[in-house]
């Protein structure tokens, strides 16, 4: 009898342990409001986060609709990694109606260098411009907040999370540098897009916008609005569009053969295009595409 109740103790000490470890080695499971900071986060975490997006690369996140799955996916979430400045309050709703105690909400523009905050009910950016993960600048800011995000989550691990942190930091100061030299050719020509979504990324290579055509998502042009844009198009000259892959041909297609500018197709997030599942090839692909259109036009 006494050998017996120590061959169970024993069996339960050893269930236990096996328990602990099979915790331990668990991954993070973190779920993201879109693609990018999923990409900076699997640069961070390595093998110890499992990480799923809401938002797909193609998708408009200023029209993001969840779908009753993903209510699912946050329930079962350790770390939420949102956009924050207001683009992304679908997650809020989410985050709510989860009702999860457990999750860690991670705001990944905490930090930034925040462009715009117009005033107005009707501005679309209240709280400054949101697309901030188009400026290479600012990736190792996110990069941060992502960090310290794992590192409350699974402080066991906080070395490997900033032993990471500062190879993905260095990495992006010198890929940027890359980056800036390759866009070079496109000195002196003009910006236009759908939506005010480029501005990080003009101010991070030098670039100029020189119009949109919503001021606020969805919302048309008047008449008049349209026309100041084509006029500051023909008086700027060279010109390229950006046209995001969400955006319909309509617009674009109407500015090209009323003021000859070039339509390019140029995706906004991670993923978009196949050949974009990371962050470095996303932006490689983004500033070889825009450098060989603005070449073609000079």
């Amino acid at each position: 009898m006494r050998k017996e109740k120590r061959r169970t103790l024993i069996l339960v000490a050893v269930l236990f342990f096996i328990s602990a470890m099979n915790a331990a080695a668990a991954p993070l499971h973190v779920v993201t409001s879109t693609t990018d900071l999923a990409a900076v986060a699997r640069e961070i975490g390595g093998d110890r986060v499992s990480i799923e997006s809401l938002c797909r690369g193609d998708q408009d996140p200023h029209a993001f609709e969840i779908l009753p799955s993903q209510a699912a996916l946050v329930r079962q979430a350790d770390v939420y990694l949102k956009v924050g400045l207001a683009l992304d309050v679908w997650a809020d709703k989410l985050l709510t109606s989860a009702a999860s105690s457990q999750v860690i909400v991670v705001d990944c523009s905490r930090g930034i260098n925040v462009l715009g905050g117009e005033e107005g009910q009707d501005s679309p950016h209240p709280q400054g411009n949101p697309h901030y993960w188009l400026g290479p600048t600012n990736l190792p800011r996110m990069a941060a907040n992502i960090r310290d995000g794992f590192m409350r989550a699974d402080s066991a691990h906080a070395a490997d999370y900033q032993a990471r942190y500062e190879t993905f930091a260095t990495r992006a100061d010198s890929a940027f540098q890359t980056w800036k030299k390759t866009l070079s050719a496109c000195r002196g020509v003009g910006l236009v897009s759908t939506h005010s979504s480029w501005d990080y990324f003009a101010r991070d290579f030098g670039l100029t916008i020189i119009g949109v055509v919503h001021r606020i998502p969805d919302i048309e042009p008047s008449p008049a609005d349209f026309a100041r844009l084509e006029s500051s198009i023909r008086k700027h000259g060279r010109a390229i569009f950006l046209k995001e892959p969400f955006v319909p041909d309509r617009i674009p297609t109407v500015l090209a053969h009323d003021t000859g500018l070039r339509v390019v197709a140029a995706a906004s997030s991670v993923g978009a295009a196949n050949e974009t599942q990371d962050v470095w090839s996303f932006f490689d692909h983004l500033v070889h595409d825009l450098a060989a259109a603005c070449a073609e036009i000079r």
